[in-house]
């Protein structure tokens, strides 16, 4: 049991050391680099950056937190190239409201 106290006390400790903004690239340096992701780099195109408090500071926080990558798609003709995104996140496709945190992270 006092083992057990001391992991959980240090994991907590040092929980800050392994938090991250909710910039993708600042941990995945190889995304823009990597051809299937490489579109992402285009999103900030027409989407200026979130506030960190929008995406609420957490890790793969992104757009389908809070919206459904179906729904996103039928608004811009430029949001089609996310159907490349279902091809290997099959659970994008399947959830309706994607408000699950790290969605992305399979």
């Amino acid at each position: 049991m006092r083992k057990v106290f001391l992991v959980l006390s240090l994991l907590l400790t040092f929980q800050s050391a392994f938090a991250c903004s909710s910039d993708c690239y600042q941990c995945h340096s190889d995304i823009p680099k990597d051809k299937e992701h490489k579109v992402l780099a285009t999103c900030t195109n027409c989407h200026p950056k979130h506030s960190e408090s929008a995406f609420n500071s957490k890790c793969g926080a992104d757009c389908f937190e809070c919206h459904s990558v179906k729904k996103v798609m039928e608004l811009s003709d430029a949001h089609k190239v996310l159907e490349k995104c279902i091809g290997c996140h099959k659970e994008l496709e399947s959830s309706e409201s994607n408000d699950l945190y790290n969605r992305l992270l399979n």
